[in-house]
């Protein structure tokens, strides 16, 4: 994990991809896809991977019509021959508030893999206050961020499963960030032979 400064690189650019809100049906313009760091390559040990080589995924957006944060894989991806509209708006970035919103709307609804998707998303999201070298908005760090990151984190744990490989260096990193340290070595002790040195370098 890289914390050196690094110069600012324009990004590069996708096509647009055009997508129909999940709750109210609004086309607009969502990438999945998006050239969001500076030079290097930086593996967080949050799973978050940055580098100019290769474009960051977008995962959750905000209709900028009826204002609902969804999950992109239930926004369906419009033809370019299906599109008669000549302005089409784009797709809002979600805040600290509309992942809590939606994470909060995804448990009560039982929805698990939605949970588990928006929480891990919130979770680099809250995250990239401390990062480096990168273009993404940077929330703010006050006690309200570390509210947000222990809140979710805590549920997190809950939603991750120490039997699911690829759940173990989620859980191991979101028990270290918590505190819980002899927990999360416990949790890394059992990584696959593949994983053995990312689990080494979080213990």
């Amino acid at each position: 994990m890289s914390q050196t400064p690094v110069k600012q690189k324009k990004s590069k650019a996708f096509k647009p991809e055009h997508r129909r809100c999940p709750v109210c049906d609004q086309l607009m313009i969502a990438n999945r896809f998006s050239f969001d760091c500076e030079d290097g390559c930086r593996y967080w040990s949050d799973g978050k991977m940055d580098g100019s080589m290769f474009p960051a995924t977008a995962t959750h957006y905000r209709c900028p019509a009826c204002r609902e944060s969804f999950n992109m894989r239930h926004a369906m991806l419009v033809s370019r021959d299906e599109i008669t509209a000549k302005r089409i708006s784009r797709a809002l970035i979600l805040s600290d508030d509309d992942y809590r919103k939606l994470a909060a709307k995804a448990q009560k609804s039982g929805e698990g893999q939605d949970e588990k998707d928006v929480r891990l998303a919130w979770w680099h999201h809250l995250n990239d206050a401390i990062r480096t070298g990168h273009h993404r908005p940077r929330p703010e760090i006050d006690v309200a961020w570390q509210g947000g990151i222990d809140e979710n984190l805590t549920r997190l744990v809950e939603l991750l499963g120490e039997r699911n490989e690829n759940d173990l260096m989620f859980l191991g990193e979101a028990l270290r960030e918590l505190g819980q340290f002899e927990r999360s070595l416990a949790v890394l002790c059992n990584a696959p032979p593949k994983l053995k040195w990312m689990a080494g370098l979080i213990g």
